[in-house]
């Protein structure tokens, strides 16, 4: 998990300080869904303090909600790099999360 923290979180957000970025992140993190919640909550917390705190919250998670996190974050990870056939589109983005990600709301 803690791998995918530095190329799916750590880039600067353009026009956003790093505060503001943080507090866009937490906000996320409240979502009902809790693998949603666990990956904003896991970014904000490496952002503001590093990878203790999201290691933290990670390990304290239970193992399904783990899971789905972990295909979240992957999913969000391929997107950013893309490959020899361009990157994923929004759309295709979104339906690989669907086919991929359990919902837990």
């Amino acid at each position: 998990m803690l791998v995918l923290l530095g190329p799916t979180v750590a880039r600067p957000q353009p026009g956003l300080s790093e505060h503001e970025t943080v507090a866009r992140l937490r906000k996320l993190a409240a979502a009902p869904d809790q693998v949603s919640s666990l990956v904003y909550g896991i970014w904000a917390a490496y952002r503001e303090h590093g990878a203790p705190p999201a290691r933290e919250l990670w390990e304290m998670t239970p193992l399904e909600v783990r899971r789905g996190a972990a295909l979240l974050m992957i999913v969000t990870f391929c997107r950013s790099i893309g490959g020899e056939g361009g990157r994923l589109t929004a759309q295709a983005t979104v339906q690989l999360i669907r086919a991929t990600v359990p919902i837990t709301w």
